[in-house]
């Protein structure tokens, strides 16, 4: 009598064992779909999870798109919006895995005939959306300095930016906290002028671009914060600070050619303090 119970829980592990199921959707996570217990030759009770693991091949590649539909109050023919964020190229591989009774693992078995390869699906972006949060657009770059023509600096290299951010040729940029700081960025960031319907303070996540010096280096992505305004920035144009007009190809150089990406990371945060504008940190 004992040994038909033995093959009848044998019998009931088997079945379970080949009843899992998996979802297989959740990518870059281990999957765990179906637990239950087990009485083996020892007695000691086992834990065995049906599990999934998947592995990103290849990134999926991105497709820009036009708006077919007229533009609406607001939209922007250069400002793009992600309308399918797609998929990358994986593959997803199943295993059984033993754990004892505390949690430990005892074996992990390759489910071999199962694996999937799961094929990529494009992430497209639509031009023609308003400007908002996490929306992207292709910069045209231009630069300058405080001491610019027309500006308030051309002749003592002393100035500031439209919200009243003080810049100087030879002390760098004013804090938040009013102190100077050396270079070309505030509280981190790098000052760009900006079209007008980007409002003051939004901050830009900028990629794919060809600059160097001053902390930056090619195709590595940094931060812009928009604190300026000039009567020739307008729609994608963005004017970059460099500190001084004689420092164009000298502290920031364009080594190359690209398109760079500016991506909205943050839209707005312009404050008012006693002593003026400023932006929220």
């Amino acid at each position: 009598m004992k040994k038909k119970c033995r093959i009848l829980q044998i019998m009931m592990y088997s079945l379970l064992l080949c009843s899992c199921s998996i979802n297989g959707q959740q990518a870059n996570t281990i999957v765990l779909t179906q637990r239950f217990t087990a009485l083996p030759e020892t007695m000691e009770e086992v834990v065995v999870e049906r599990v999934a693991e998947e592995t990103i091949l290849s990134e999926q590649k991105t497709i820009y798109t036009k708006k077919e539909t007229p533009l609406a109050s607001g939209e922007k023919s250069w400002i793009a919006k992600e309308i399918d964020s797609g998929s990358p190229e994986k593959e997803i591989k199943y295993y059984n895995v033993v754990y004892d009774y505390e949690g430990n693992e005892l074996s992990k078995t390759h489910i071999l005939g199962e694996d999937l390869l799961v094929p990529s699906s494009p992430r497209i972006r639509q031009f023609g959306a308003k400007v908002e949060q996490g929306t992207f657009f292709n910069p045209s770059f231009s630069r300058y300095g405080v001491d610019c023509e027309g500006c308030r600096g051309e002749y003592t290299g002393v100035g500031n930016t439209a919200i009243g951010i003080k810049m100087d040729v030879n002390k760098g940029v004013m804090q938040a906290d009013g102190t100077w700081k050396q270079g070309i960025t505030w509280e981190g960031y790098y000052i760009v002028a900006a079209d007008k319907s980007i409002p003051f303070c939004s901050i830009l996540k900028i990629s794919n671009h060809n600059y160097s010096g001053e902390g930056l280096t090619p195709n590595e992505p940094f931060y812009a914060i928009v604190l300026d305004r000039g009567g020739a920035i307008k729609n994608n144009r963005l004017d970059f600070y460099i500190g001084s007009e004689d420092w164009v190809n000298k502290n920031v150089k364009s080594v190359s050619k690209r398109t760079p990406l500016a991506e909205i990371v943050r839209l707005g945060g312009l404050v008012y303090k006693k002593k003026g504008y400023s932006c929220k940190l």
